[in-house]
Parts: structure tokens; sequence; C-alpha cells
């Protein structure tokens, strides 16, 4: 579904329904899309609400958001969302009470990843020489301290304030 409203379309809507811009989005994608009516004229807009939309090659997705955002209240943003293979327009609020839950690997993000712009310095010369006692003078130079690296403990948290500063940023929140 993301791929098919990913396609460019281009749209030329002048005080059209938006009963009409959904089915020509549905028509020019081939997705499904499934409108609560009822849950929209709750909210205030009705099926005629006019959408003036003059657009060039752009995402399908980016022309069906405009629309909604044209006919949206001001209390009651109307918005989409994609599941099981299902595009559901609705209102942000009826959208937001479905829960996706989705698993993501973060074990890499959580190693310790070490600095090793201070690591020590070869010195040929110095292996080359030999000191008073006959011995072979030291291969590396000294190397500064390793800095300190975070513990796990502000690895995850660092990870949650990522994530927490991902969803908050998306939602508009």
């Amino acid at each position: 579904m993301e791929a098919r409203l990913a396609e460019p379309i281009s749209v030329e809507f002048r005080d059209a329904p938006l009963d009409q811009v959904i089915g020509f989005v549905r028509a020019s994608t081939g997705v499904n899309i499934d409108v609560r009516w009822r849950r929209l004229e709750e909210a205030g807009v009705a099926r005629d609400a006019p959408v003036e939309l003059i657009l060039k090659n752009v995402p399908a997705g980016v022309v069906l958001r405009r629309a909604l955002q044209q006919v949206s209240t001001e209390f009651e943003p109307i918005d989409y969302a994609i599941e099981a293979g299902i595009v559901t327009t609705s209102t942000r609020d009826e959208l937001g009470r479905r829960m996706v839950t989705r698993v993501y690997d973060v074990r890499g993000d959580l190693m310790p990843i070490r600095d090793f712009n201070d690591a020590p310095e070869l010195d040929v010369n110095q292996l080359l020489s030999v000191t008073s006692d006959g011995a072979p003078g030291d291969l590396f130079e000294e190397a500064e301290d390793e800095p300190d690296v975070p513990t796990r403990a502000e690895r995850v948290q660092r990870l949650i304030d990522l994530i927490r500063t991902m969803i908050l940023d998306r939602e508009g929140a």
C-alpha cells in the first residue's frame, strides 16, 4: 500500500467534493480506501466538502493527505492510516486509538562503541633503535586514557529519548 501511495499522480480539483477526490485517489492507485463517513460527519466533515487542489507529479498519499487537511476542522483533524493492506480515513483521534506494535532489534544500539581516535601510533624508528641494555625500544607510543564510555543505563536512556522524540515529531505534538 505504501508503495502505491508513493507513486506520483497529478490532480486538478477545483471545489471538488471530498468523496470524488478520494475516489480519484482510489482509482489512480488501486488501493482499498475505507472511509469512515459516519465518524467524519460526526466531526463536521461532509462527503461533499469542497477540495481545491492542483498538484503535479506528487505521491498519491500526499494528494490524499492534503485533501484531508483541507476538510479537517480545527478540533478534529482528518488523516489516514494503513493497516492490513487497507487505507483507513478517519479522525486522528480514532486512528490514534488503533495501536500498532513494531519490534526493532536495538541490541546493536546498546553495545558500547569504543573510540579509536586516540589509538597508539607505531613508531618504527623506536622499534629499530636499540636501548643501552641491547633490548629493542618501545614499539608503541603511550595512548591517552580512553574517554568515558556511557554506561548501559545511559545508552538505554538515550535510545528511549530518541524514540520519544521521533514519535512526538511524527505526531506533531
